[in-house]
């Protein structure tokens, strides 16, 4: 027995007759669901084309949009699909539209790597240095995701590398704290100051020392970087990765000349931080290297005392084991 349907629920049956009849009878063509996505939004996300276009002929709002802001372009361009895109823009949508974090279609091309579709954008008017809520265009987000060959294309097209984003993140900024060495390698041998600092004070060396990237670390000490560059709270990138447990780039760092005593200004060594944050392996390490144990912070506290302050028994046991004179 035919059953009638609603426009979204023919549309989910990807049932093109059903879509007629149910358009026929008058039904709502930008009915809502529980999510706010009408019809179009679903055709464009099932990749019914023909489904699309009927909707399209028939009335549906090319604007309108879903609980999180993205109008059927914006799905068009999550699900790569060029076809709906350019059936979109033939028929008036706003090709810098922007959802509820102020992402317009390119951003999401840009950040999926999507070249015909970001060249399709950019051929009908998309905004190059459109900014999210956070600051970042889609260069920022090319760099984020690693893709290199985007990456190149958008500064074929005159992309500002030099953007600044929420805490003065750039474009190099996004790809050193994301690992993606090759990206930050073409940034930086041609377009940009390897000591260009965010907010925090942190250099991309000290970014990348962060987030554990040792090869971005490699590249930038290759580059020049400077292994002493302080943040705002006077932590090095050596403070920093061993704060954040990065063994890998604390050996890496040690054996570029990092100072396995460096100070802030509060006399807090690397080994003071290690023993507070409780990661065994890298106090391990810096006591292998002659860290000093015995080094007091200027409210002279030692390694020791932090450990234990901050209930770190590992790293106790390890100290206690490797410097056994500390007890008496």
């Amino acid at each position: 027995m035919y059953r009638r349907m609603s426009v979204r629920d023919a549309v989910d049956e990807r049932s093109l007759t059903a879509v007629k009849d149910a358009l026929d009878r008058w039904e709502d063509v930008n009915e809502r669901d529980r999510k706010l996505a009408t019809p179009l939004h679903a055709a464009i996300w099932n990749g019914s084309m023909e489904i699309s276009r009927l909707l399209i002929e028939r009335g549906a709002d090319l604007e309108a949009k879903q609980i999180h802001g993205l109008t059927a372009l914006h799905v068009a361009c999550l699900n790569d699909r060029v076809d709906a895109v350019r059936a979109l823009l033939d028929q008036g949508a706003n090709v810098n539209s922007t959802e509820k974090h102020q992402k317009t279609p390119l951003h999401y091309a840009c950040q999926r790597g999507d070249l015909v579709l970001a060249n399709v954008l950019l051929n009908r008017g998309a905004h190059l240095e459109a900014a999210t809520e956070h600051g970042f265009t889609p260069l920022h987000l090319a760099c984020e995701s690693g893709h290199l060959d985007m990456v190149y294309w958008l500064f074929i097209q005159n992309a500002n590398v030099n953007a600044e984003g929420f805490q003065k993140f750039t474009p190099f900024h996004m790809a050193c704290a994301n690992g993606h060495v090759e990206i930050a390698h073409m940034i930086v041998d041609q377009y940009f100051d390897i000591e260009a600092k965010i907010s925090t004070g942190w250099t991309p060396l000290q970014l990348a020392a962060d987030c554990g990237h040792a090869r971005v670390v490699q590249m930038l000490l290759d580059r020049g970087a400077n292994l002493d560059a302080r943040d705002n709270h006077d932590l090095t990138s050596m403070h920093i990765a061993c704060q954040s447990g990065q063994l890998e780039v604390v050996q890496l760092l040690l054996n570029q000349g990092a100072g396995v005593d460096v100070k802030t200004h509060n006399h807090w060594t690397p080994l003071h931080i290690t023993c507070w944050e409780g990661h065994a392996n890298i106090a391990g390490l810096l006591l292998d290297r002659g860290a000093d144990v015995k080094a007091v912070t200027k409210k002279e506290l030692t390694p020791l005392f932090l450990a234990c302050e901050n209930d770190q028994v590992e790293i106790v046991w390890l100290l206690l084991h490797r410097c056994p004179w500390l007890i008496i």
